[in-house]
């Protein structure tokens, strides 16, 4: 892994950092595919939110841009 000021960081990361860890390879992967898997309860969650319609927007984009690393 390279230390740069802008990494990406991707699903294989994550992967290697569980199996460092001590954790069992399905535990790392059945833990990645849960979060990869678009959950409406989050964009419930953010509409919800007393957050501006704008931020609320962008909030979204951020954590559909975080789950969809974690996709192959």
């Amino acid at each position: 892994m390279k230390l740069l000021d802008k990494y990406q960081v991707s699903r294989t990361d994550f992967e290697e950092f569980g199996c460092r860890i001590g954790l069992p390879e399905r535990v790392v992967k059945r833990e990645l595919d849960a979060f990869a898997k678009e959950n409406q309860m989050i964009k419930v969650l953010i509409e919800h939110s007393f957050l501006s319609d704008i931020l609320k927007h962008q909030y979204w984009l951020s954590m559909d841009y975080r789950r969809k690393m974690l996709v192959w």
